[in-house]
């Protein structure tokens, strides 16, 4: 060993324990060997330090989610109870700084962010545990929000409801963003988070609409009660889809939740949910179990998109008609002095009055129907008068008093006045309107208004008398007949409901606008009074256009613009 060297009386090689050179000029200070793994971790390590988080914050937030204790438990529902009893009445009020404050308490996020994290790192414990809190939860809050309905004295269909029962995919895209927001500020867990949990709270708004979902049952409006469940559906969807991609791309499935678990179930008092998370753990386990939980929040994801979908088509639609329509109306050679249109629910609506003659109105109703059909794609019901005055549309008051009337006004009295209420009666608040008698008053003229719904109040009956008194230019009163839509119950023992029944049926003899929708008892009545109320009810609905009968508990009547099988809070729906 000519050249080895003795080191501490060890005979080494230097050729040998010299170390080989790197290969291809590499450095031999980097690791020889990176797997695609190594990669996608150092990447999803990258992308949580980038958020403002840090890799040690994932089993942190995982037992922080697994974890539960009693005063937890309680915080929780008192803060939905207390959400939904805010939400429900500011939904009825229409006060949106109510509905804010409302969900601004409520606390549904967590278990719904708590199940995408569980679905996306395989937890059955933590997934089992969310379900059962959402589940819960929508039952809580749609059942307090129907009993707060039930007592309330009226149930009206107002804005902030209506702004919730005709959700679009605006409305789903709008969930995606704001679940993005939520799960920053869970995540990241620092000062802002407050900020972001505010804003995401406000923006997905969880609590209102199965509050929008009690309120549709209490009422019996089942449009509305399904339109805000799917408004719902499509918030929490949208979460739990984008938390589980969001849970995978920041590395959270490289948590093993196993021992959080066990120590979570030993503690667990509930033998049912023990059992539950057992077998929950069996499907977690089937080789074929991550499909399960990735297709299942995208598939719900699919089902949700398909009606949004439509309802965003029919929103576009009925811009892009109503748009159409008007530039339609424009283009007419006839001086158009008044218009009033409605596009909604493949439906449109156009009522017009122009200067000429009643010829020169048929044939401005012919070229406009032909027009808007073949725009549109639907007939079109088209109302078009003709006045042949313009001072006959003029909405100020007439600066000089007119003479008294001939007799033969009062017949074209009546087409202008129709023409007239057309474009200024508020059916929004007052109901449809389904007749309208014009008479001589002195100098003047009376129009009596019957409708279905609240009386007309002093501003609104003003209102109209001056909108027609400039479409006549004569002095114009008035007369509100309000018929009440709301069942009018006990007419076999009550005097005064049975009075009120009677002089509502006088009102409507013969109009074929109305449906009395008509309920008595099976067994024949057993008092003289009962009695005679029936044989009086029997003797005034003889002369109604439409009566529909039913079998219930006690006389009833309500009156109605469309067929009885609507319910009372369905009244105004096309």
């Amino acid at each position: 060993m000519a050249n080895s060297v003795l080191v501490d009386d060890l005979e080494v090689d230097p050729a040998a324990s010299a170390p080989a050179p790197p290969a291809d000029g590499a450095d031999a200070r980097k690791p020889q060997f990176v797997t695609p793994a190594d990669r996608i971790d150092a990447f999803q390590d990258g992308l949580l330090r980038g958020i403002g988080s840090s890799p040690d914050r994932r089993a942190a937030l995982l037992s922080r989610m697994i974890r539960r204790d009693a005063s937890e438990s309680i915080g929780y529902w008192l803060q939905l109870t207390v959400s939904v009893g805010i939400g429900t009445l500011g939904l009825v009020t229409g006060s949106s700084a109510v509905i804010i404050g409302a969900m601004l308490i409520a606390p549904l996020m967590d278990p719904i962010i708590a199940l995408a994290l569980g679905l996306a790192i395989g937890s059955p414990l933590l997934s089992l545990r969310a379900l059962i809190r959402i589940v819960l939860s929508v039952g809580v809050a749609v059942a307090g929000s129907a009993v707060i309905t039930v007592l309330l004295p009226f149930h009206e269909i107002n804005a902030e409801i209506a702004a919730r029962v005709s959700p679009t995919l605006l409305d789903l895209i709008t969930a995606v963003f704001c679940a993005l927001a939520g799960l920053y500020a869970c995540i990241r867990g620092t000062s802002d988070v407050v900020t972001a949990g505010a804003g995401t709270a406000i923006g997905i708004s969880l609590v209102p609409p199965l509050c929008v979902a009690g309120y549709g049952i209490g009422a019996g409006a089942w449009p509305v009660a399904s339109g805000a469940g799917l408004l719902f559906l499509a918030n929490i969807v949208a979460i739990i889809t984008v938390g589980g991609a969001v849970f995978l791309a920041l590395g959270f499935n490289r948590v093993d939740p196993s021992a959080t678990e066990r120590a979570e179930l030993l503690g667990e008092a509930s033998a049912v949910v023990r059992a539950l998370a057992s077998r929950f753990g069996a499907v977690f386990d089937r080789p074929d179990a991550h499909l399960l939980r990735f297709l299942m929040p995208l598939a719900l994801f699919g089902i949700v998109f398909i009606p949004l979908k439509a309802a965003l088509d029919e929103v576009a639609w009925e811009v892009t008609v109503r748009r159409g329509v008007r530039e339609i109306v424009e283009k007419e050679t006839r001086l158009v002095l008044q218009t009033k249109t409605r596009v909604e629910r493949r439906q449109v609506d156009v009522t017009l009055v122009l200067l000429g003659t009643s010829e020169d109105a048929e044939k401005t109703r012919r070229r406009l129907d032909s027009q808007i059909r073949q725009f549109s794609g639907v007939i079109p019901r088209l109302s078009v008068s003709a006045v042949t005055d313009a001072r006959g549309v003029n909405l100020a008051p007439a600066a000089i008093a007119p003479p008294t009337p001939p007799g033969e006004i009062v017949e074209e009295a009546q087409e202008l006045v129709t023409a007239g209420l057309a474009l200024v009666w508020p059916e929004e608040s007052s109901g449809p309107l389904v007749a309208v008698d014009v008479g001589r008053r002195g100098a003047g003229i009376q129009v009596r208004l019957l409708h279905l719904g609240p009386p007309l109040d002093q501003a609104a009956r003003e209102a109209i008398e001056r909108s027609l008194a400039g479409t006549l230019t004569l002095s114009i009163a008035a007369q509100d007949v309000a018929i009440p839509t709301q069942p009018i119950k006990g007419l076999e023992s009550d005097e005064r409901a049975l009075a009120t029944a009677l002089s509502a049926l006088e009102s409507t003899e013969g109009l074929p606008g109305v449906n009395v929708c008509y309920t008595s008892p099976k067994a024949r009545p057993r008092t003289v009074r009962a009695r005679d109320a029936a044989s009086a009810l029997d003797e005034a609905l003889v002369r109604q256009a439409s009566v529909s009968r039913s079998v219930g508990v006690g006389y009833q009547i309500r009156f109605s613009a469309y067929p009885c099988s609507l319910g009372p809070a369905e009244k105004r729906e096309p």
